[in-house]
């Protein structure tokens, strides 16, 4: 398979993973998420992110960025500007009071949901704001995965999008469904979000062809090491932060997060 066949295989991948979670709630009405089943997927999810953001996206970060600056720590720069970005879109542009305990709602995997639930008055702006939210990441992501130059490193970016892009997805269509959007506008909000990927895609691949061979490879250093970051902050505050601190099954999710962090050191062997 070339790499241009398997980035659009990836793309449309990751789109109908994306759709099919957030559908789920609109289709069935589902006004909460099965706690059990989501919680013990995302933290799956969560040790398959973190590992492939530490084992093998930071490093090729880094690699990359060697014989252009090789005295100073670029990528892990980028990875913490990423991380940084991330956390200001989730905890810092949404409104001050998002932040506090939701009453009556309980905590878990999808705490952020539910908390943007908690409030009556306001529920579509908090719909669309976790909206622009997931859509940072999701795009950042994209971009790096479209900018691969190898079918190796493309494969293990859409192991770890396609991992949790579909729980994303849900989270995203039981908000909507909590605070009251309507379903037609609902269902375009959710094909946006599973877009977000592949226009990343999309656009790692367009500015990686366009630029000269040094510029293409500063480019897919640069989106590799940002996702890289994204990965490490969904994968620590966005699930395991929310798992470990309010959810409970915490054996089970510790033991799925093993699991998926080991997955990720195995494929560091052949890929």
């Amino acid at each position: 398979m070339s790499l241009v066949l398997l980035k659009v295989v990836c793309g449309l991948a990751v789109f109908a993973g994306a759709l099919a979670g957030g559908l789920l709630p609109l289709r069935r009405g589902l006004r909460d998420a099965p706690g059990n089943l989501l919680g013990r997927g995302n933290a799956f999810a969560a040790g398959m992110f973190l590992g492939i953001g530490l084992v093998h996206m930071l490093p090729e970060a880094d690699e990359m960025w060697r014989p252009f600056v090789a005295d100073y720590p670029v990528a892990a720069l980028l990875a913490a500007i990423a991380f940084l970005l991330v956390l200001f879109f989730e905890h810092v542009a949404l409104p001050p009071h998002r932040h506090g305990p939701a009453e009556g709602i309980d905590h878990g995997s999808t705490e952020l949901t539910y908390e943007l639930a908690a409030h009556a008055g306001r529920q579509e702006f908090y719909a669309y704001t976790l909206l622009i939210a997931l859509s940072v990441h999701s795009v950042i992501s994209g971009i790096a995965l479209g900018a691969q130059t190898e079918a190796a490193g493309a494969f293990v970016i859409l192991l770890a999008l396609v991992a949790h892009k579909a729980s994303e997805g849900l989270g995203l269509g039981v908000s909507l469904v909590r605070n009251g959007v309507p379903s037609g506008r609902a269902g375009v909000l959710l094909a946006c979000f599973a877009a977000t990927t592949p226009i990343g895609i999309w656009l790692g691949s367009v500015a990686s062809e366009r630029l000269s061979s040094e510029g293409a490879q500063q480019f897919n250093a640069t989106f590799v090491a940002l996702a890289a970051g994204t990965f490490i902050y969904i994968a620590s505050l966005d699930i395991i932060g929310e798992e470990f601190t309010h959810g409970g099954d915490r054996g089970a999710k510790w033991c799925l997060a093993l699991a998926g962090l080991a997955i990720a050191a195995v494929l560091a062997l052949w890929l």
